[in-house]
């Protein structure tokens, strides 16, 4: 699977989250994605596991996921396997 880079943009509610594609990913990448994320799914900085109150606002991810992306606005990811901080 090829991660998908995006920067954090808006948690809400818990473990909603709200993210914008960087410019790096094809230009179907670059738009608006959500996810709600699960106890098993795993969040790691520099090979250290983390929890989502590790994640800022601004910080550019890179999110593993499995299954298909609802195509709803803002896009959403059906599961997400992990969240790899990049900074």
């Amino acid at each position: 699977m090829i991660p998908f880079m995006s920067r954090f943009y808006e948690k809400q509610d818990g473990n909603y989250f709200h993210v914008k594609g960087l410019s790096v990913n094809d230009v179907n990448g670059q738009g608006e994605y959500s996810f709600s994320l699960e106890d098993d799914a795993k969040l790691v900085w520099r090979g250290t596991e983390i929890t989502a109150a590790d994640l800022q606002v601004g910080d550019n991810i890179a999110i593993t996921y499995s299954g298909g992306v609802l195509e709803i606005y803002p896009a959403q990811f059906a599961k997400v396997l992990q969240i790899k901080k990049l900074s």
